[in-house]
């Protein structure tokens, strides 16, 4: 299922897992996304609060922890795993349907290890649903389903896009509208759903790493303010002359106070620097009120991203930064009615980016410190 936001892909499948959850016995369902810990936010809440919508919570137990919803009445279970969690995969079984979340995200490894979790004998038909944005034609999705006729006779192929959901809200539809203008490339994935064949990346891959260093020299981070879009918040280690790098927090409709209870949540010490939205003043004093090291990030964002540029061979990004590695696939450089490059970024799903180039390259321009100072705001 490959389409645009708005186009009803999660939705469709909250519903359609239920409507198979509750109608046939024998009947498990698993949830994957690329990360475990990405997970209790997005689909685990989604249809946790569709049920209750619904009116169906008391046919259900919902296990937080384990990530597992059961249906009372017959027994079934929707388990949700990451890829990322291999000791849970191998506990899963008779698994009859697999759903791939943010699919693209994924490896084909991912999808065969998947495929050998289905149960083998069943009188239902198994299948493996993958959800996802054609971000680039680079994308394994693409090589894997589309290049070659190779799976044709044995997938079916499903493309939506807002236009196709009646039920998105108007405000919805004039944001996604108003892509077209001001981020073609942006309006022609995330809209349209079309494959994207992206050139001028302003950032090359990273090498990514599965574990982060225990003991790192320093720890800093970068935050970008957001409501009705994601705040993000990355933190960054140093260790051995490499700076890696780790996206801990991306959530929409978060207050200055939220964003502070979640910095308590996740550990970040007082007197670690915080390099926040210059854009934003009161936010950070408030910040920096209740006890945490926050501070302006330098402002100048092309001068910023030359400096992340230069430092693409000592950088390391975990490999379960989903939201900073899908902001990166799309992060191009603006172009003008004539399709040439110019000296400005596209300013659409650059959220963890912009937090990234905060941490970087405040802390680490001209041997920045990192000092706690006193912030007055305004300033």
């Amino acid at each position: 299922m490959r389409g645009g936001a708005g186009a009803g892909k999660t939705y469709h499948m909250y519903l359609r897992i239920l409507l198979d959850i509750v109608t046939y016995p024998d009947y498990r369902w698993l949830c994957i996304r690329k990360t475990r810990t990405s997970i209790p936010r997005t689909i685990w809440q989604g249809l946790t609060e569709l049920i209750r919508k619904l009116g169906l919570s008391k046919y259900f137990v919902f296990r937080s922890q384990e990530l597992t919803i059961e249906y009372t009445p017959n027994g079934n279970f929707i388990w949700f795993s990451g890829i990322d969690d291999p000791d849970k995969l191998k506990g899963i079984e008779n698994v009859v349907s697999v759903w791939m979340e943010e699919a693209d995200q994924c490896t084909a490894d991912d999808l065969y290890e998947l495929s050998r979790r289905l149960r083998p004998e069943s009188d239902y038909h198994s299948q493996i649903v993958l959800t996802f944005n054609p971000v680039n034609v680079n994308n394994w999705v693409y090589k894997e389903f589309f290049e070659t006729n190779a799976r044709a006779d044995s997938s079916l192929y499903l493309h939506t896009t807002y236009r196709d959901n009646p039920y998105l809200p108007a405000a919805n539809v004039t944001e996604l509208e108003v892509m077209r203008e001001i981020a073609p490339y942006h309006y022609q994935v995330y809209a349209l759903g079309e494959w994207g064949s992206l050139d001028g990346l302003i950032y090359q891959p990273w090498q990514q790493v599965a574990e982060l260093p225990t003991n790192p020299a320093r720890c800093w981070y970068g935050l970008d303010f957001g409501h009705n879009v994601p705040s993000a918040l990355v933190k960054v280690v140093e260790a051995d002359g490499l700076y890696y790098m780790q996206e801990v927090l991306y959530r929409t409709e978060m207050t200055t106070h939220d964003i502070i209870a979640a910095l308590k949540d996740l550990g970040v010490a007082r007197n670690e620097p915080i390099y926040c939205d210059a854009a934003e003043p009161d936010r950070i004093a408030d910040i920096y009120r209740a006890g945490y090291n926050a501070q302006r990030a330098r402002k100048d964002v092309g001068a910023g991203i030359n400096y992340v540029q230069g430092l693409h061979g000592n950088l390391r990004s975990w490999q379960g930064n989903v939201n900073l590695h899908k902001e990166h696939s799309t992060y191009a450089w603006r172009k003008d009615r004539n399709g040439q490059p110019l000296d400005a970024p596209e300013k659409v799903n650059d959220h963890a980016l912009d937090a990234m180039r905060y941490a970087l390259y405040t802390h680490l321009y001209k041997g920045g410190d990192g000092k706690r100072t006193t912030f007055v705001a305004g300033r």
